[in-house]
C-alpha cells in the first residue's frame, strides 16, 4: 500500500507543477500583449509624480469605502424590498439611489489621474 501512496503523491505534484506552469504562462502572456496605439491626433498622456504617488493612496481608501458602501447599501436594499415589496411607485424606490452610490464608490478611476 505504501508504494501507491507515494506513486499518487508524485503524481499530484506533477499535476501542481503543469498547473503553475500554465499559470505563469498565461500571466507573462497577458504581459506581453501591447497596448493599442493611440488615435492619431490625441494628447500623449502624462504621468506625473503626484499620480504615481497617489494611485496607492487611492487604491488603499477606495477599498474599505466601497467595502462600507456595499455594507449599507445591501441591507438596506433588501430592507426596502421587505418594507414595501408591492411598492411600485418610483419616488420611493432607494434602489438606484444606492445603486449611483455603488458605482460611485466601487468604480473607475483607479488611479489618480492627471490633469
Amino acid at each position: 500500500m505504501l508504494p501507491i501512496c507515494a506513486k499518487e503523491r508524485r503524481q499530484n505534484r506533477v499535476l501542481a507543477g503543469r498547473v503553475i506552469s500554465l499559470a505563469f504562462v498565461l500571466f507573462v502572456a497577458g504581459c506581453a500583449v501591447a497596448p493599442p496605439p493611440p488615435p492619431p491626433g490625441a494628447a500623449p498622456v502624462v504621468v506625473s509624480p503626484v499620480s504615481v504617488i497617489g494611485t496607492p493612496f487611492l487604491l488603499a481608501f477606495k477599498v474599505p469605502v466601497c467595502a462600507l458602501t456595499l455594507a449599507f447599501a445591501a441591507p438596506a436594499a433588501a430592507a426596502q424590498q421587505l418594507a414595501a415589496p408591492n411598492l411600485d411607485a418610483p419616488e420611493y424606490d432607494i434602489r438606484p439611489a444606492l445603486d449611483a452610490g455603488v458605482v460611485e464608490n466601487c468604480g473607475p478611476p483607479y488611479a489618480v489621474m492627471p490633469y
